[in-house]
């Protein structure tokens, strides 16, 4: 009896203990650096903040405006830099690329990362150079006009955005019929969208562009490492800490957009604000060395999906739903596609040669391979999709 309760009161001493040991080296930390955040639970620390059934790209936007654009967290005993705004996301993603190009050691990546060996979750050894050097060649312009129907059913995050812009487009029935009427001026009725009529689809590309800024595919973009100690505006940022850079509230943020949250495509009229990672204020493929590989593709892909369901069918919304009633709540995951499945009506716009489902060119049917099984469709065709 006296050995049992001896064993049970050893428990509680090395219990108290190790939870005396995180709570004062992380005040130690905290004090070190001098990096501002909220206070943590011992042990746990902010874990409560992020449980699954919150959305964590919003959770990390609110956190933002209450302690600043940078801040730390404490996820049990990983601690975690957070990332808010263009500049700071410049200075982690470009001028100090280099000592922040590692990636931590996740479960998810050793899970479809090939125990971390592709080029996404890899850490920046060797063969990651290697990995990138391929993929470089492997995701050149000329190589994807050769590899496009091979490689897009991987690109999950391309059907995302085409969802969120086919979501918007029904939202926003004015920006739909402006898209139409260009693509009828430049294209017309007569043959189908290529990829070489989209150099001259400028406002396809401003409406993508606003769908990419208002939902970005991975509103935080994938955990980097520091490989070295750095400082960060003015703090200083010991080795080994985890960066997590949130695009969404970046790509939302007042100070870099008038009326952020308003689907608004005409703001890119005379902005030369891209996507290809050289401007901060609009991260959808990330920047610097570990930006996403598959930035080619995939921007091209929404491009023609997006440009061809336009063109070849006449989409609106079933009888009784308003603009106003398309839900965008997103889902609280890593890619965040829509909770609720955009639900429209849809008949054809152009020869029944053109409309077929079956008969269609091989552009309108990659479109159908990457997006038609996210979007519930009433048709026109007499048959049911």
């Amino acid at each position: 009896m006296f050995s049992h309760m001896s064993e049970q009161w050893l428990l509680l001493l090395i219990l108290l203990v190790s939870t005396a040991f995180v709570f004062t080296t992380n005040v130690i930390l905290r004090k070190e650096t001098g990096i501002p955040g909220p206070r943590g639970w011992p042990v746990i620390g902010h874990l409560p903040l992020l449980h699954r059934k919150k959305i964590v790209h919003q959770t990390l936007m609110n956190l933002a405006q209450k302690y600043g654009p940078l801040y730390e967290l404490r996820l049990g005993m990983l601690k975690v830099l957070v990332i808010s705004s263009p500049d700071l996301a410049k200075e982690i993603l470009k001028i100090q690329d280099a000592s922040f190009a590692d990636r931590p050691f996740t479960i998810i990546g050793e899970l479809i990362g090939y125990q971390r060996k592709d080029i996404i979750f890899s850490p920046t050894d060797d063969h990651w150079r290697f990995m990138r050097k391929l993929g470089s060649e492997f995701m050149s312009s000329k190589a994807i006009q050769k590899q496009q129907d091979l490689l897009i059913a991987g690109i999950d995050s391309t059907s995302i955005t085409i969802e969120f812009g086919m979501a918007e487009l029904m939202r926003n029935p004015d920006v739909k019929e402006k898209l139409v009427k260009e693509l009828d001026e430049l294209v017309g009725r007569e043959r189908l969208v290529e990829e070489s009529d989209l150099v001259n689809l400028k406002y396809l590309k401003m409406v993508i562009k606003e769908t990419f800024r208002l939902h970005p595919p991975v509103p935080v973009l994938l955990p980097r490492k520091s490989m070295e100690p750095a400082t960060v505006a003015g703090y200083k940022v010991p080795k080994n800490l985890q960066v997590l850079i949130n695009s969404d509230a970046i790509q939302r943020s007042p100070e870099s957009w008038d009326d952020p949250t308003s689907f608004r495509p005409e703001r890119f009229a005379n902005n030369p604000v891209d996507v290809k990672g050289q401007d901060f204020c609009l991260l959808p493929f990330g920047a610097g060395r570990r930006q996403c590989p598959g930035m080619g593709i995939g921007g091209l892909m929404v491009e023609i999906t997006l440009a061809t369901f336009l063109q070849i069918l006449e989409f609106s919304l079933p009888a009784g739903l308003k603009p106003e009633d398309v839900d965008m709540t997103a889902e609280a995951a890593m890619t965040s596609a829509l909770v609720s499945p955009l639900l429209v009506s849809v008949k054809p716009r152009l020869s029944p040669k053109l409309c077929s489902m079956r008969t269609s060119g091989r552009t309108f049917q990659r479109s159908y391979v990457l997006t038609w099984n996210i979007i519930q469709v009433e048709t026109g065709f007499g048959d049911k999709i």
